[in-house]
């Protein structure tokens, strides 16, 4: 099965992202075909939808 993670980092890491990182992990032990999706909160400031 292909499985697709999605994650947005906050600006400090925490248990978050330890578990995002242990399920992708897990899934791909048991055989699954997975995609990570990572975003970081930091990008957010880029964005200005008012430009």
């Amino acid at each position: 099965m292909r499985v697709l993670v999605v994650h947005n980092r906050y600006r400090e890491a925490g248990g978050e992202d330890a578990v995002f990182r242990a399920e992708a992990a897990l899934l791909r032990s048991r055989g699954h075909e997975v995609v990570e999706f990572v975003e970081d909160n930091c990008r957010i400031q880029e964005v200005n939808p008012l430009k």
